[in-house]
């Protein structure tokens, strides 16, 4: 089945909600027995746009306009092992929640969702210090900068 296929699914649909979940910080990890696993930001940063381009894909398919669904993006502030169901390292670093949040404005999606229960449990203060200190003007030099780069 292709997304013409499903041409009335999408017309149908109010809204689309690509994941684009970092789970793991940059570094090597085992995958398996005497193999590793190297992360990179660049293999993050392929992971989200694949996820973005697709959806808005899926969205574009749809011909007439004004039946598009919005597309908003499911992220997580946090490095989460799926595995273990844990957030394992605390808040992202500022380059990946950039990732987070820009590259979704970069393909033209509506919004971003971060949740997790870990939100909460981070406590109130470490959340405003960490990511408050994302101002405005940050956000938007990051938006911007993700407009110029091929998406």
């Amino acid at each position: 089945m292709n997304d013409k296929d499903l041409g009335w699914l999408w017309r149908a649909s109010s809204a689309l909600f690509p994941q684009i979940y970092i789970n793991q910080p940059p570094g090597a990890y085992p995958e398996s027995h005497n193999r590793t696993k190297t992360v990179t930001f660049a293999s993050h940063q392929r992971m989200v746009d694949d996820q973005l381009a697709e959806a808005m894909h899926v969205r574009d398919s749809v011909e007439d306009e004004s039946e598009r669904p919005s597309v908003f993006a499911y992220g997580r502030a946090f490095w989460y092992d799926s595995l273990i169901g844990n957030a394992t390292s605390g808040l992202m670093q500022p380059q990946d929640l950039a990732l987070t949040i820009a590259r979704p404005a970069a393909h033209g999606a509506h919004g971003v969702i971060l949740w997790g229960a870990h939100l909460a449990a981070c406590g109130r203060q470490a959340w405003r210090s960490h990511f408050l200190t994302f101002s405005r003007r940050q956000l938007e030099r990051l938006c911007n900068r993700s407009h110029r780069h091929d998406v």
